[in-house]
């Protein structure tokens, strides 16, 4: 055995024993804590966009439900006057309203799951 050899395989017990010195159980387990609680945060943080997003949703929702109401309602005001252009210009508003609250409850409902 030469003494290289030798210096090696002393530098590597040396720095093994330095390795499993520092990596204690206590400094192992205060890490996984550490880990555990910044993945807790991140689950809240995204639980919390998710609440934020459906009740946005179920405003939206809301909005369009009550657009569809005020465009019904100027549409009976656009026959009542006989303005045929007007009406079909009404009749598509209230169309894109009435889409979107068809679809959104779809969104909230995919969102609960």
């Amino acid at each position: 055995m030469g003494f290289f050899e030798r210096l090696s395989r002393f530098l590597r017990g040396n720095v093994n024993q330095v390795v499993n010195t520092a990596e204690g159980p206590g400094k192992i387990l205060d890490q996984a804590v550490i880990d555990v609680q910044a993945d807790l945060e991140k689950l809240r943080q995204a639980v919390a966009m998710a609440i934020t997003s459906q009740k946005r949703l179920s405003k939206q929702a809301d909005h369009s439900q009550q657009q569809v109401q005020v465009w019904y309602q100027r549409l009976e005001q656009a026959i009542q006057k006989g303005d045929e252009g007007l009406a079909r210009e009404v009749l598509i508003r209230r169309k894109r309203f009435q889409e979107t609250f068809v679809n959104l409850p779809i969104q909230i409902k995919s969102q609960e799951l």
